[in-house]
């Protein structure tokens, strides 16, 4: 993984996208990475799950997702990372309603084996 790994952070990208929000299709999607496709599922308005490919999934407390807005007018994400495999992004617009927002997102996952405590 030499262009995906960031060796100073032992961070790796493992999945990297822009979402529709109407929709939930991803239009630039992950296939250059490591994990091939990421999947994401609208459930309802603004409410959307990202589901990694089998084996890229860690614990929460050793993923980074990081999700940005694509909107023309203010727009907030909220982030659920309690599952390994799937990450549950939430949308709203600036009244704080939960609202179909275009969003992008980037996940990696940290390289270093697990401290034991």
């Amino acid at each position: 993984m030499p262009g995906l790994l960031f060796s100073g952070a032992n961070a790796a990208l493992v999945a990297y996208g822009e979402v529709v929000g109407a929709t939930g299709s991803v239009v630039i999607d992950s296939e250059n990475t490591t994990a091939g496709q990421v999947t994401v599922t609208r459930n309802s308005t603004g409410k959307y799950t990202l589901t990694l490919p089998t084996g890229y999934g860690q614990s929460q407390s050793r993923s980074m997702v990081f999700c940005s807005p694509r909107a023309t007018s203010p727009a907030f994400i909220g982030i659920d990372v309690s599952a390994s495999q799937q990450k549950v992004i939430y949308t709203y617009d600036s009244a704080a309603t939960a609202a179909d927002v275009n969003f992008s997102f980037m996940i990696f996952e940290n390289t270093e084996p697990k401290p034991v405590l």
